[in-house]
């Protein structure tokens, strides 16, 4: 999935932008799931994996580990996650993280 060049953006900038990393069923999965988490102003969700299951699916499938271990150099041994969800014109929505 990943090529030289990407290895080397990475590299060089610290991070990588991956195009329809998550599929539309996944991200339509996880929106819902973020929306009946979420409390008032939709402040940061950490660790939804550990909540969800269905985020733990999405979040360790084979094709972003790969990713993630490509990147890194060396296999990956467990998996955290934080997801920034910002509904517009919410109290965190104008914050740049």
């Amino acid at each position: 999935m990943l090529h030289q060049t990407d290895l080397e953006k990475y590299k060089e900038t610290g991070y990588l932008i991956v195009p329809e990393l998550f599929n539309a069923t996944e991200r339509i999965t996880m929106e819902l799931i973020f929306e009946d988490l979420a409390t008032e102003g939709y402040p940061p969700i950490i660790n939804l994996d550990r909540e969800d299951s269905r985020v733990a699916n999405i979040s360790r499938a084979s094709r972003l580990t790969s990713i993630v271990e490509a990147l890194q150099g060396s296999l990956m041994s467990i998996v955290s996650t934080t997801r920034f969800y910002k509904k517009a014109h919410s109290e965190f929505s104008t914050q740049a993280w």
